[in-house]
């Protein structure tokens, strides 16, 4: 043991040889110098720092450099670590960025650094993307700053979302409520879009230790709230969302959702239909059968997705206006409402416009045939 101890103790006294580190340090190859200077810098950091600036610039700028960062930060060569970045191509820059972010969750040091940067460097710290190495580092300071990122209006749409990611994968779960809010608040449906994939990156869907399936049911239940807000791209994005949410089984409920004040008291979704069968009959006299009904549905999936459902309905009924003038049969047209109607008033009234738009092509005779509704 005790031959152990004597060397440790010679190894310590020969780290903390200042001048021998300073030395060797001004010798290395850029690929040892973050070992030197690491070395030094837990010997005297006062040393470290007055020599940062010289040594930074000698230093790889690759994926070993992250000891040799977070040294310098320590040291409090603040000043140096940011010019050095500054001065490196932007996709060495945005490299040497990630390293910080990597033990930026683990050191108080660093963390403060980085909130230290977005003061100095204004808005260079977001357009450099150095909010990219704030996702792991939750501190209370650089979740406010991430904060009033998204809530500051930016005419730089892709540091915008860049910054949206960021902050909904610090705060998890506690990003949801702020979503929430810039959602209802939101007025660019592409803005909408990104928000509402945020959702996902809040319950960390694809990061490296799998979702958090806590965050991820309360995502789910916040789209379903936030559903009557969105609009169609938007909503298709909520679909894909669900999905990577695990919920895709529940994609096709968003519809209720959406549209929840549409339900009828029978809680059911009503879709006007109308089919013009239309002929050239005797003397070229052109007549129309106006097929007219209406489509139910509980809220489950789109009327788009329901389509070959409907068709399929219409196979049953009776289309025979040629052989009965003895004319020739024209092109049927379906007209299906592309969203579910209010009330009975405005199924009526959509039967109704589409009566007025057949009659407008002038026949000479049109008769009106109820069908069954369709219930889907």
């Amino acid at each position: 043991m005790l031959p152990l101890l004597l060397a440790l103790s010679t190894v310590q006294a020969q780290d903390c040889d200042v001048r021998g580190l300073e030395s060797a340090l001004a010798e290395a190859s850029p690929s040892m110098v973050p070992l030197y200077f690491g070395r030094l810098a837990a010997c005297d950091a006062s040393a470290a720092d007055a020599i940062a600036e010289a040594t930074l610039p000698r230093a790889l700028a690759g994926p070993d450099a992250g000891p040799l960062l977070t040294s310098a930060v320590r040291v409090g060569a603040h000043d140096e670590v940011r010019a050095w970045i500054d001065g490196q191509p932007s996709d060495e820059r945005s490299g040497t960025i990630r390293l910080l972010g990597k033990v930026c969750g683990e050191d108080p040091a660093v963390a403060a650094f980085l909130v230290e940067s977005a003061e100095v460097l204004g808005d260079k710290f977001w357009n450099q993307r150095w909010y990219r190495s704030l996702t792991a580092c939750r501190t209370p300071e650089i979740q406010a700053l991430l904060l009033d990122q998204v809530q500051t209006p930016s005419s730089d749409r892709t540091r915008f979302l860049g910054t949206l990611e960021v902050f909904a994968r610090n705060l998890g779960k506690d990003a949801l409520p702020y979503l929430k809010t810039l959602v209802i608040t939101g007025e660019r449906e592409e803005d909408l879009t990104y928000i509402v994939n945020a959702f996902a990156d809040a319950a960390q869907v694809g990061s490296f230790d799998g979702a958090d399936t806590e965050t991820a049911a309360l995502a789910v239940a916040a789209l379903f709230e936030l559903a009557p807000h969105l609009p169609h791209q938007a909503l298709t994005q909520a679909s894909t969302t669900l999905v990577a949410l695990g919920a895709g089984d529940r994609a096709g409920d968003l519809a209720g959702a959406h549209f929840r004040d549409r339900i009828w008291e029978d809680g059911k979704l009503h879709y006007g239909l109308l089919v013009s069968e239309s002929a050239v009959c005797k003397k070229g006299r052109l007549q129309v059968v106006l097929h007219t009904t209406e489509v139910t549905e509980a809220g489950h999936d789109w009327i788009r997705n329901l389509r070959p459902q409907v068709d399929a309905a219409m196979e049953a009924w009776t289309f025979d206006l040629a052989g009965s003038c003895k004319g020739q049969a024209r092109e049927r047209e379906v007209f299906l409402s592309p969203e579910p109607l209010l009330d009975p008033a405005d199924l009526d009234g959509y039967q109704q416009a589409i009566r007025r738009q057949v009659e407008g092509t002038s026949p000479s005779k049109i008769e009106v045939v109820e069908e069954a509704r369709v219930a889907l």
